[in-house]
């Protein structure tokens, strides 16, 4: 599903160049050819060029350039993530349909006709937070992936996307969430129809994350060079650009909640020991490696976990 709305997503961003391009070259030829430019015409262009421009300011390329960080940078991160506890907000909205008739006027003709139409009127809307009472982080080991970028020196970053899930610890904690659920809509819904949402919320999170992994440096690679080819329209060419530099990576970061039992009691952490969070620390890419450090623990409560730093070894002359 996440892979479909990805190849959608990319499709669009070349349909909005392409209709840049279109306009662009229409405009051209009326300027150099006649006739002038209607005033039609030049509203069109500009809402092509404002979907264009916003289209990519939202791509996933772009706000992984906004989240740039080194490796040093999003271990520390991670930590704090796996310290971090995760909510799920519950939001309604709720609204009625209206139907009401519109009048026209014709540009070309001149004659007045009406239509029909309906609209969402929008009536109230609220959100809560499901509530539980312990949890514990279970998302397992996580390590920045340099294996592509050790096999091609030219990839010096890594594009880290992070996911969140939650995980309820027994069929209790499940009842509990459906429960509250029916009782939230139950008392805010106030209108004939609604529109029910949920949505998994932590603190300091962000999705995309660009890891700097190796000490070169690619010419024109940055935010500043992505809004130029931007405003050149020609950022489709500048992301195939960037994939030359970049891998891919995907980590699942997972909490488990339950409303009826304490998760951290000795007897939890035992049952949970092999589940709990760590980082293994590779400073940059390299060829040659060596362990050079054991850390601090790196999640709290009784269970400490090792965390290795790995640095580059100096060739021998």
């Amino acid at each position: 599903m996440e892979s479909d709305k990805y190849s959608f997503f990319k499709i669009w961003c070349w349909i909005a160049t392409l209709l840049v391009w279109g306009s662009s070259l229409l405009a051209l030829n009326h300027v150099i050819n006649g006739p002038k430019l209607d005033n039609e015409f030049f509203v069109i262009f500009v809402v092509t060029l404002i979907i264009y421009f916003v289209t990519e300011l939202v791509s996933s390329d772009f706000r992984y350039l906004l989240s740039t960080t080194t490796c040093a940078d999003i271990y520390d991160y991670m930590g704090k993530l796996f310290y971090t506890p995760l909510n799920k907000s519950m939001k309604i909205s709720c609204y009625h349909n209206r139907s009401k008739e519109v009048k026209e006027t014709s540009p070309r003709s001149g004659k007045v006709h009406s239509r029909t139409v309906t609209e969402r009127v929008h009536t109230s809307s609220n959100s809560s937070m499901f509530r539980y009472v312990s949890w514990r982080d279970i998302s397992g080991q996580f390590v920045v992936n340099t294996e592509g970028a050790a096999a091609n020196e030219e990839r010096a970053f890594v594009r880290l996307r992070l996911r969140l899930k939650m995980e309820f610890a027994n069929d209790g904690t499940a009842a509990d969430f459906e429960q509250q659920k029916a009782d939230f809509i139950a008392i805010n819904k106030r209108d004939v129809m609604f529109d029910y949402d949920e949505e998994l919320v932590m603190q300091g999170y962000e999705e995309y994350n660009l890891v700097k992994i190796s000490d070169a440096h690619p010419k024109a690679f940055g935010c500043g060079w992505f809004l130029f080819f931007t405003l050149l329209t020609f950022a489709e060419f500048y992301k195939m650009y960037m994939e030359k530099f970049c891998s891919d990576q995907e980590f699942t970061i997972i909490k488990m909640v339950s409303s009826r039992q304490n998760l951290n009691t000795p007897q939890m952490i035992r049952n949970y020991e092999q589940m709990g969070p760590s980082v293994a620390y590779k400073e940059h890419v390299v060829y040659y490696l060596s362990l050079i450090h054991i850390s601090e623990p790196t999640r709290p409560l009784y269970i400490s976990y090792a965390v290795f730093c790995l640095k580059k070894k100096k060739k021998k002359k």
